[in-house]
């Protein structure tokens, strides 16, 4: 069967803003007593683990306290990959 074919309107994009996220939804830990975004001495043992591992612990959580996707349930995991991604991006010696 053939399906119609996609169109792709930007008006009706819906952009997700990470750095937004993170502010609303990471910076009750992450600046307080986790490693806020930025820190690079703070990440730099969590970046040696790789961006995937990383990944995988925002959305999982970790047994060292952090809630799966960083409590939010609403967040989804792509949208968790991005926050984290932007974190890495803001917390790496390459920024």
């Amino acid at each position: 069967r053939n399906l119609p074919e996609v169109k792709v309107d930007a008006s009706h994009t819906v952009s997700f803003n990470a750095k937004a996220a993170y502010e609303e939804s990471c910076t009750m830990c992450h600046g307080s007593f986790a490693p806020a975004a930025g820190d690079k001495a703070a990440w730099a043992p969590f970046l040696e683990k790789g961006k995937d591992k990383m990944i995988t612990n925002g959305i999982d959580g970790t047994d060292m306290g952090m809630p799966a996707k960083g409590g939010n349930a609403d967040l989804l995991p792509s949208d968790v990959k991005l926050i984290v991604e932007w974190m890495i991006e803001n917390s790496s010696e390459k920024h």
